[in-house]
């Protein structure tokens, strides 16, 4: 019968098909699906004993142990409630890395686990492919799993050995010995990378040592300290490198310092220095010094404002550069009108027709401004050169103005001012001292518009039909400022060049103009939803420039550009077609036309066959043992994959007075077994009837591991990749690789 009872505490818990309490004893025995809770474990077992006196529980049949963080499973188990020591025989559990398995697992608190006779694998199967044995293991969880000795297996058969090993069970950052990877080099041939160890002892600082280590005898050591002693700031860093390449006799050394700070008052500090040595066994000596110190803040509702310092010293030469300082203020768009909150979007929300035609034009009018102050100097050899510019410029646009008919109005003018404490004189190109102002500004307004027509034909599945058409219109104009050029050679020269601030704007009239078109289609699919495909996309676009005159050979101004027409055409999902040709508009001829085409297909399963149930939702699962259930929990297997797949890819080129090119690049991938796959990819030049490049891969599902073997012959040159990896474990794996030439 079935039977429960708690102690008044409710410290224990405990529940059985039969109970048997022994009183001279003091043994309670709980028979026939046994379950006991005592603080944070929870058992489940065939049957159990406990000694009440010596608070010692003892598990027989199949027995699960859980303690909130995870299951141990076993033969049997032994727990003593009051140190929270315990023993499990055969035991089992898995863990987010991997399957532990032990002769005897034993639980020493709440946070370790010695194990006896151990076994690790990532592999979910019983017999694992794959495991690392040991004689004696001790599991940290979240933190450290040690093992000695190790032994790597195949199946059963040993294949490396270690007198020590551990691994670590942290996620995320933290402490540990850097994983090295084998590497080849075209030149230095094979190196370790990343030979050494990183160290965070907590979450403020932390300090990464690595190395590469090359055959030639070339050493490269990496050292970085990082601090941070709080999550916004400050934050420190202070790098460290050391290559030293006998083989090129180079010798560099880099040390490079950053700090970031943010303040609560929003003020942002950011400090930077480095500093670099070279030398070369042939002769000659590199060293260089950099800094810089930059501090920013935004200001509410204004803008933000930056002053920057920085200096480069060559400490060979003796030049110096340095900025002292640059002051830079950028505002953000002040609106000239803002529109009242209190009366909806726009305007008054009652007026719904109003409304929805957008802001009155006088509400879209803004202004933005920046200015910037800047002083350099410039010493080298016992002479310095330094300038100064100060810079104001304001920008008058307007955003989202709407025009009647449904046109979108975008004008932007620019109005600039500069002041520079000296200029070269127009006429004898020497420098003259003196603050100097400039003047200048430019224009630009932008038009555009969509139109749209729907129809609703009644034809078969096609519910409708869209057309958009976009054209855009967009006039640049910036007066001539020659007073600000000097002729030198035949050529302009901004007077102010290399002295400060930006250039002086070239003058510019001119406008760009395009013209789209798109056609969408909606067809009733299959389910009875609705698809859309993109068929067709054509644009026409080109430019005018009154000051271009490009080509002498022609008679006349040549203001206009060569149009450009463009074309998508994708009547599936699968297949694209694209068109572009240029037109000159003076010579009435073609350029060169370019068309292409791409595909891509693949397979599915069979539609009509019955997917697979999960395992969950299986009544062979009610017949499964909870050791077995670890083991059915497999994430390698029956992954779903598509049979096949196809790609193509062709251009044919054409130019107007040359001969036509025509290429053509494919993949073919496809999976003859469920654990093979088969990828090919090849490249023609169906002009010269030549291959340009091949490439084929082989790949092999095996459980939890996965093996490849690539080939690639490009140009005459051939090259093999080998590799057999762990899935779960990405650092395991074996590889090989070589390249050689054609003879």
């Amino acid at each position: 019968m079935d039977s429960t009872a708690a102690t008044a505490e409710d410290t224990i818990l405990y529940a059985a098909e039969r109970l048997d309490f022994e009183v001279d004893e003091e043994v309670l025995q709980l028979r026939r699906s046994a379950w006991i809770r005592s603080g944070i474990y929870q058992l489940f077992a065939d049957s159990m004993q406990v000694e009440i006196d010596r608070e010692l529980l003892t598990a027989v049949g199949e027995a699960v142990l859980e303690d909130g963080e995870g299951r141990l499973i076993g033969d049997s188990v032994v727990l003593d409630l009051r140190s929270e020591r315990g023993t499990v025989a055969a035991g089992v559990t898995a863990m987010e890395d991997g399957i532990y398995q032990g002769r005897t697992i034993r639980r020493v608190g709440t946070e370790h686990l010695d194990v006896d006779q151990g076994i690790f694998s990532t592999c979910r199967l019983e017999h694992p492919h794959y495991s690392f044995t040991c004689d004696a293991m001790r599991i940290e969880e979240q933190e450290l799993a040690v093992a000695r000795p190790l032994v790597v297996r195949v199946r059963e058969v040993p294949v490396f050995y270690l007198p020590y090993f551990a691994l670590s069970q942290r996620k995320g950052r933290h402490s540990g010995i850097l994983v090295p990877s084998l590497e080849k080099d075209s030149q230095a041939g094979r190196f370790f990378r990343d030979v050494g160890y990183y160290w965070a002892p907590n979450d403020h600082f932390d300090w990464l040592a690595s190395a590469d280590l090359y055959r030639t005898g070339r050493f490269r050591f990496e050292s970085t300290v990082r601090a941070a002693w709080r999550y916004s700031a400050p934050a420190s860093s202070v790098r460290w490198i050391q290559d030293h390449n006998p083989e090129s006799g180079r010798e560099s050394t880099d040390l490079r310092l950053a700090h970031a700070q943010n303040f609560d008052n929003g003020l942002r500090l950011r400090l930077d220095s480095s500093a670099s040595r070279i030398s070369r066994s042939s002769g000659g000596l590199q060293r260089n010094w950099s800094g810089s110190a930059v501090m920013s803040k935004t200001l509410e509702g204004l803008g933000s404002a930056t002053a920057t310092l920085r200096s480069t010293r060559d400490l060979e030469s003796g030049r110096v550069i340095e900025q002292l300082p640059t002051l830079t203020f950028r505002s953000q768009w002040w609106q000239f009108f803002p529109e009242d909150e209190d009366e909806g979007p726009w305007r008054n929300s009652a007026d719904s027709l109003v409304a929805l035609e957008g802001p009155a034009w006088y509400q879209a009018l803004g202004l933005s401004y920046s200015g910037t102050a800047s002083s350099e100097r410039n010493r080298n050899a016992g002479s310095a050169i330094s300038h100064a510019a100060i810079d104001h410029r304001w920008t008058l646009s307007a955003r989202g103005l709407r025009l009647p008919a449904g046109l979108s109005f975008a004008p932007s003018v620019v109005f600039q001012e500069s002041w520079f404490d000296r200029r070269r004189d127009r006429l004898s190109d020497r420098i003259v001292t003196g603050w100097t102002a400039r003047h200048s500004f430019q224009a630009s307004a932008g038009l555009s518009t969509t139109v749209q027509g729907i129809y609703r034909p009644k034809l078969g599945p096609l519910r409708g039909v869209l057309h958009s058409i976009d054209p855009r219109l967009t006039v640049f104009y910036t007066p001539n400022f020659e007073q600000y050029f000097q002729d030198v050679n035949g050529s302009s020269q901004d007077i102010f060049s290399g002295l400060g601030s930006s250039a002086t704007p070239a003058e510019r009239r001119s406008f760009s103009y395009s013209l789209s078109n798109a056609l969408q289609i909606k067809w009733a699919g299959a389910d009875g939803g609705e698809e859309r495909i993109d068929l067709l996309s054509v644009q026409l676009s080109g430019s005018y420039d009154h000051l271009r005159d490009l080509r002498a050979d022609l008679p006349g101004p040549q203001h206009f550009s060569n149009l450009g027409l463009s074309g998508r055409l994708a009547p599936t999902d699968e297949l694209a077609l694209r068109l572009s040709l240029p037109y000159d508009p003076y010579r009435q001829e073609r350029g060169t036309m370019s068309i292409t085409a791409d595909g891509r297909w693949s397979g599915s399963d069979d539609p009509a066959a019955e997917p697979t149930p999960p395992l969950e939702s299986s009544p062979i699962e009610a017949d499964l043992s909870e050791r077995q259930r670890i083991f059915a929990d497999d994430p390698h297997a029956n992954l779903s994959t598509a049979p096949w797949s196809a790609s193509a890819h062709g251009t044919w080129t054409i130019p107007r007075e040359a001969p036509s090119t025509m290429r053509v690049s494919g993949n073919l991938g496809f999976h003859p077994t469920p654990k093979w796959r088969l990828d090919y990819r090849s490249s023609f030049n169906l002009t010269s009837g030549e291959r340009e490049s091949q490439y084929l891969t082989v790949r092999r599902d095996l459980h939890c591991w996965t093996g490849s073997f690539s080939w690639r012959e490009s140009s005459g040159v051939w090259s093999y990749y080998l590799v057999l990896r762990a899935k779960d474990l990405s650092d395991l794996k074996l590889e090989n690789r070589e390249f050689g030439v054609f003879d």
